[in-house]
């Protein structure tokens, strides 16, 4: 796959391969931050590395930008 990788918010959200990225309030999940980011990949496609389509980060917009392109070559379909 080649797709450039996105280095903000409104890039990420749409990226071919995204689905959702969204921010919800998780009392006392981090020290610094009650809020985390999740981002799902469209159906069918999964992160070989953690064998799921869901990433999840604290709540700071270039944690979870920087969790997807760590992340990114990863990504393959979903076989199973």
């Amino acid at each position: 796959m080649k797709y450039a990788k996105p280095r903000t918010l409104k890039q990420l959200k749409n990226h071919p391969l995204v689905d959702e990225v969204w921010k919800e309030s998780q009392d006392n999940q981090y020290d610094d931050c009650d809020e985390v980011f999740w981002l799902s990949l469209k159906e069918g496609y999964i992160f070989d590395c953690e064998q799921s389509s869901l990433i999840t980060t604290r709540g700071f917009v270039y944690e979870i930008v920087d969790e997807f392109n760590l992340s990114f070559d990863t990504i393959v379909k979903d076989e199973r």
